[in-house]
């Protein structure tokens, strides 16, 4: 067990992911090099100046080509370029992290000092390669180029292939454990801060709230004009050999209704699809031509409006034409051509909604809490910091909405 431990130690410099971290490591050398160029040249212009000059000089030098240095790694380019070969070389965390399109400043920064490590661990390990790696392979030679057939006990001929191979074997540990260090600080100085994906997680859950938003609104509007369009079909199939003038009017309903259905479906199909083109939705003050479309289907509905339905904010205003029809849908369903009452109420800053049909007999208990409609207005409800109770209430099926948007803020 020990041997077999002692043994992956020392051929872990070795390993594949070692020399892939000295390629990384050697590439930010390289990317340094013209820094390095670039500052030799004030520099030079210190021989004639004395000791305490020279290094004030040379700290200032040092210091504007780390800024320099530091500016360049804060380009979005750069750290892109940055993460990719990252990725590619030493793996990690980093591979899951998506490069935004313009990060925020506080992000570019700490990629900036990322490229500074990069470049300065790079320059160290590309420096110890044109140096340390040409002098453990000398030494390693070193029995076969300078043996001079002396065998005193301190002759370092023996020593010298040591020393080589020592050199070899601490330079790959010392790219491991550089390339280690950085794979590790990669995901978080190239990727994004705290408040990043904070708000990257704020923007998906609106993306799926208003996608949720949309999938209900997709249900209760082509659902309510397709139950509309079956209501008016069967209508006009009765009435046409004794009323063909009602018939005709209720295959135009069915005609409008479709087009109705396709317009919105096409519309919210195109808000998923991430369309720019928007169109005004529905609001309360088209209440008359909803209830209008019902009626011509049919239904018989007892409308009773009290207060300004302009007065109404118009998201309020939106979410409660939503309400009102999926309550209008659900009634037509099961009232089987009985009375629907429809009440409005608008105060102040509240809105009430009641709606209530008769149930067949028996339907009460067999749907005691609603369908998919149901919870489809719960949920706008809960969005408004409104309140709703639907249910049986006797012989007849009842929606009651109340919303206060003052109380809700």
């Amino acid at each position: 067990m020990k041997t077999t431990r002692l043994r992956a130690i020392l051929l872990a410099p070795t390993r594949p992911v070692t020399w892939r971290h000295w390629v990384y490591l050697v590439l930010g050398g390289a990317v340094m090099l013209p820094y390095v160029f670039l500052a030799m040249t004030p520099v030079g212009f210190t021989t004639d100046l004395q000791g305490a000059v020279v290094v004030a000089v040379v700290a200032i030098v040092f210091l504007a080509t780390i800024a320099a240095v530091a500016a360049t790694g804060t380009l979005s380019a750069v750290r892109k370029v940055e993460m990719f070969t990252a990725r590619e070389l030493l793996g990690g965390g980093i591979r899951e992290i998506a490069v935004p399109d313009s990060p925020p400043r506080e992000d570019r920064w700490r990629a900036g000092t990322y490229f500074t490590m990069h470049l300065l661990a790079g320059g160290v390990v590309g420096t110890l390669t044109i140096t340390m790696i040409p002098l453990a392979i000398a030494w390693v030679l070193y029995p076969l180029t300078s043996w001079d057939g002396q065998m005193g006990t301190v002759d370092p001929t023996y020593a010298m292939p040591i020393y080589g191979i020592g050199l070899i074997v601490g330079f790959g540990y010392l790219c491991a454990a550089l390339g280690a260090l950085l794979a590790r600080l990669a995901p978080r100085l190239l990727g994004p801060s705290q408040a990043a994906r904070i708000a990257q997680m704020e923007r998906v859950a609106d993306d799926l709230a208003e996608r949720n938003r949309l999938a209900r609104d997709l249900h209760d509007s082509v659902g309510h004009s397709l139950s509309v369009v079956t209501l008016q079909a069967a209508a006009a199939r009765r009435m046409w050999s004794k009323n063909p003038d009602f018939a005709y009017e209720a295959l135009g309903a069915v005609e409008q209704s479709a087009r109705t259905a396709l317009a919105d479906l096409d519309h919210v199909l195109g808000l998923l699809r991430e369309e720019t083109t928007e169109e005004a939705s529905a609001t309360l003050l088209q209440l008359d031509t909803l209830v209008r479309r019902n009626r011509a289907a049919g239904a018989t509905i007892e409308v009773d409006v009290a207060g300004a339905l302009d007065a109404l904010p118009i998201g309020i205003s939106r979410e409660a034409y939503l309400m009102v029809q999926e309550a209008l849908t659900n009634a037509m369903r099961h009232a089987n051509g009985r009375p629907v009452g429809l009440r409005v109420s608008v105060g102040p800053h509240t809105l009430r909604l009641q709606a209530r049909n008769p149930l067949p007999e028996g339907e009460a208990q067999s749907r005691p809490s609603g369908g998919r409609g149901v919870r489809g207005m719960r949920e706008r409800v809960a969005s408004l910091g409104g309140t709703i109770d639907v249910g049986a209430d006797g012989d007849e099926w009842c929606v009651d909405i109340h919303i206060d948007w003052e109380a809700a803020k």
